[in-house]
């Protein structure tokens, strides 16, 4: 993470502030979404005042200190940087000079996460909740509290005039099942759904500007509210081979989760032997916006006689046993196997590699602009299917940030023989 930074910071201590608030595209504002109090207040001069983007407004405390602010939510988030705005030369002794950052489920099991020295600020003051160890970006938790120990001059009562809290912002993670869905629409127009396994199945009705429409279904009834798939575009490439290009674009549905204009573009053109693929998003937004994405391609194969080649050397994430804290590695196998459950990042991976189905067939993956190659098979956890499949899939696991109006691509060939 990258903010401004203010005007002079040392470990816990930090002098100065800034007068513009500037931060991150990849961070989103936390506050609206929690129930705020505070521990006391002079008529006037109460908890809706530090977030009410007046900075001529402050809270005002009156009773003893510490001095308390409570930020409370519904469920469990992240949290990644605590900006307050403060100002030394208007308030004098009123203004802090030490404050505690403390977090947790609620009032009874708090503890401090940070205690930070302020001397004289005036503007911006950042306050990152990041751990010591690099990993530790964000603080999962219910309840933050902002604790005002001391103000300069020794002042009694504090003012605070804003106070902002940031989380990291989700990145979408553009997932395509490609193989079969492409297959059953240019052949079938329709893809049922499965009523054992309750699989989400595809149907095509007309959609906008007379382009067909691809609606997702589940046993549960339509998912077309949904604005999932919006368009398939062509039928056939220069070469008369299938081809189709699917189209997504945000909606409310996007916007709940990720609030940011896009386009995604999905092309896949069928041959004998092959199939090709051609992922590009578009920020259609008026604001930068960042992502990640993979193709989530299930390969058939016998597991136990499956194998990889091309990825020794690479530096590994591996996900197994804790996928939320992956381990560091280096694969020094030439061919790699699936031996038990696999689910490894393998990253700057090679443009191609072989991947021996262990059914006769050696297929090779070859790509542009994907950076980065995972390796999954869930073992046990899947015990009915997981021997007839092995996943190869290639990704962009580092964020990929595109200004307004910019596009990027990555493709993909899988050949047969």
């Amino acid at each position: 993470m990258a903010t401004e930074s203010s005007e002079g910071e040392e470990e816990g201590k930090i002098t100065g502030g800034n007068q513009h608030l500037i931060v991150d595209d990849d961070l989103r504002e936390m506050g609206k979404k929690a129930a705020w109090s505070v521990s006391s207040c002079k008529p006037g001069n109460g908890v809706c005042t530090l977030c009410d983007d007046n900075l001529d407004s402050f809270w005002q405390s009156d009773g003893a200190q510490p001095h308390l602010v409570n930020i409370q939510f519904q469920k469990k988030v992240k949290l990644q940087l605590v900006v307050l705005y403060v100002d030394f030369k208007l308030d004098e002794s009123y203004t802090p000079s030490k404050i505690s950052i403390r977090t947790g489920d609620g009032f009874h099991n708090l503890r401090e996460i940070k205690t930070v020295e302020l001397v004289k600020p005036t503007g911006w003051v950042y306050l990152s909740l990041s751990g010591n160890d690099p990993r530790e970006t964000f603080v999962n938790t219910f309840m933050l509290q902002i604790a005002v120990l001391s103000n300069h001059l020794n002042g009694r009562d504090t003012h605070v005039r804003q106070i902002k809290v940031y989380g990291p912002r989700p990145s979408v993670i553009f997932f395509f099942a490609y193989h079969k869905l492409a297959i059953q629409i240019l052949w079938h127009g329709i893809w049922s759904v499965n009523k054992e396994t309750g699989t989400i199945g595809v149907r095509v009705t007309e959609g906008e500007g007379s382009l067909p429409k691809v609606v997702l279904t589940s046993p549960h009834g339509s998912m077309d509210l949904q604005g999932i798939w919006i368009g398939v575009i062509d039928s056939e490439n220069v070469e008369g081979n299938p081809a189709v290009t699917l189209m997504l674009k945000d909606g409310p549905y996007s916007h709940s989760m990720w609030d940011f204009g896009f386009q995604a573009l999905y092309k896949v053109i069928l041959n004998a032997k092959s199939i090709s693929t051609e992922l590009k998003i578009t920020n259609t937004d008026s604001k930068p916006f960042s992502f990640t994405a993979a193709l989530h391609s299930y390969f058939s194969a016998s597991v136990t006689a499956a194998s990889v080649k091309g990825l020794k050397g690479c530096k590994t994430l591996n996900k197994d046993p804790d996928p939320n804290n992956p381990m560091e590695g280096k694969e020094d196998r030439d061919v790699v196997t699936f031996a038990g459950f696999v689910d490894c990042i393998y990253l700057d991976a090679p443009d191609e590699l072989q991947l021996d189905n262990g059914l006769g067939d050696v297929i090779t993956i070859k790509n542009k602009n994907w950076s980065d190659t995972v390796l999954w098979n869930p073992h046990l956890q899947m015990e009915a299917c997981y021997k007839d499949f092995v996943c190869v899939e290639n990704a962009q696991i580092g964020n990929v940030k595109l200004e307004p109006k910019q596009s990027w691509t990555a493709k993909q060939h899988v050949s047969v023989g």
